[in-house]
């Protein structure tokens, strides 16, 4: 009796514990860390910004103090290390806990199981849109290549959980790889070339990152420079220490209270090249660099955060560099900024993307060589204007019924008579039209506004359809005002 006593007596002294220490605590350490993809909720005013007294303020107090009491988020490291350990599974639902304590993004599942984000029109789609910025590149004197830095679970499947079955299918990569083989566009296959390469002594990804690690990176710039046909720095026989250096994202996701670090390859060479202007860190939406001992060539190259350990191999090879950020490529970047190569380098996951945002540059003027027939479609085109800089974006999406075709124009009638006519791409602008996904009906264009009069003009869509040209209507009409 004594015995349950004494356990009962501990049992309270715990749970009170449990409950004062977190309260208590609270103003003296730090309540703001967490692992969840939100922002926590902020301490509540009594009055509100008009003077009247807030009658929420017991409700939002509320949801104050479960995002702020004191270890919170150390109580939920404990509880995520526990699920692990126990039953290999994730309280994070961005991040799966693979074999031998690997980790691996959530939404590289998908692509995984060769469940493919897009159709094979979208794909081809896709594959049209890089033949486009391809020669735009080669009009303005560069060289251009296309890569995809894998999802890690492309390369590492054999530590994925056994739960994920790949199924038959053709993943998006494979589905733009096939796209891409009827066209001429320069692509670098990374995907096959570090799958060739993976070796038991060295890791090519972070097992506790989503991304490459300096060992993988490097292989990616010797691929991307064979491709480019550059001679460029051999770094076989350079040698390097593998260093606990590395905050993973994966593990900072599911335990961002831990220190412990992830290996990285580290090289043993002293760097030539400099950054130009300012420079905070590999992060950055733009990084410019400059090395006088480089052969005498530039690089433009369009990036991710895959992008950020092959910065410093780029930049050593090359006279100058800018890198990148940005979800509608500024192809035009070549206008002010000349270079003799540009990469266009994007992760696997992230592939629709091309089909949801259409680079930014001139659209093509071309000639359509034939009347098009004017076709009778169940659903109107339509259109959507936002002034960008000193263009105009054109956007909108057709009958879907013609939603395979070859090429896509926008013809623009002036009431002056005078009439233009545009290559658009086959990009689908969802998250400007408020869709969750890219479709395969979509246009988009961008047109200096210098072309445009003040007159009320009228745009027309044609498609290259089954050999033939079809006119697909009128998508609307706009007017440049005088605050445009």
């Amino acid at each position: 009796m004594k015995k349950k006593t004494i356990a009962c007596i501990a049992y309270v002294v715990l749970a009170f514990g449990v409950c004062v220490v977190p309260t208590v605590a609270m103003p003296f350490v730090d309540t703001e860390q967490t692992s969840e993809n939100r922002t926590l909720k902020k301490m509540p005013s009594f009055k509100k910004e008009d003077g009247t007294w807030n009658q929420d303020w017991g409700t939002e107090f509320e949801s104050y103090f479960s995002d702020h009491f004191a270890f919170r988020q150390d109580m939920a490291d404990v509880y995520d290390t526990v699920l692990g350990a126990t039953l290999k599974t994730s309280a994070q639902a961005d991040v799966i806990i693979g074999k031998d304590d690997w980790l691996y993004y959530t939404p590289t599942v998908q692509d995984y199981v060769n469940e493919a984000k897009i159709t094979e029109v979208g794909a081809k789609h896709i594959g049209h849109v890089l033949e486009m910025m391809q020669d735009y590149a080669e009009e303005n004197g560069a060289k251009f290549i296309f890569t995809s830095a894998p999802n890690k679970n492309s390369i590492y499947p054999e530590y994925m959980p056994a739960r994920y079955i790949c199924s038959e299918q053709s993943d998006t990569l494979t589905l733009i790889e096939q796209a891409l083989s009827n066209t001429d566009v320069c692509y670098c296959p990374l995907r096959t070339i570090l799958s060739e390469q993976k070796t038991t002594d060295v890791s090519l990804y972070h097992k506790w990152d989503t991304h490459w690690n300096n060992y993988g990176a490097r292989i990616a710039f010797d691929a991307l420079m064979d491709t480019a046909g550059l001679e460029h720095t051999d770094y076989t026989d350079v040698s390097y220490t593998i260093e606990q250096n590395w905050d993973g994202d994966l593990s900072q996701m599911l335990y961002p209270t831990s220190e412990k670090k992830d290996e990285n390859v580290m090289y043993d060479y002293e760097p030539s090249y400099s950054y130009l202007g300012r420079f905070r860190s590999t992060d950055d939406l733009s990084i410019r660099t400059q090395n006088p001992t480089a052969q005498e060539q530039s690089l433009l190259m369009f990036r991710d955060s895959f992008g950020r350990a092959l910065i410093p191999f780029l930049a050593e090879d090359f006279s100058s560099t800018t890198f990148l950020r940005a979800d509608h490529y500024p192809m035009d970047t070549l206008e002010q900024t000349p270079s003799d190569v540009v990469i266009l380098e994007l992760v696997e996951r992230n592939l629709p993307n091309l089909l949801g945002y259409a680079p930014q540059m001139p659209a093509p003027i071309v000639t359509i060589p034939e009347e098009p027939e004017r076709v009778k479609t169940d659903t109107d085109a339509t259109l959507q204007i936002e002034k960008n800089g000193n263009y105009l974006h054109l956007y909108g999406s057709y009958d879907a019924d013609y939603a395979n075709q070859d090429r896509i124009f926008v013809t623009i009638s002036s009431e002056n008579g005078a009439k233009q006519t545009y290559e658009a791409f086959p990009c689908y602008e969802y998250a400007q039209m408020e869709q969750d996904a890219p479709l395969d009906n979509g246009y988009s264009l961008y047109i200096p506004t210098e072309t445009f009069d003040a007159s009320v003009q009228t745009v027309q869509i044609t498609v290259l359809f089954n050999q033939h040209y079809r006119n697909l209507g009128t998508a609307g009409q706009f007017q440049l005002g005088a605050n445009q």
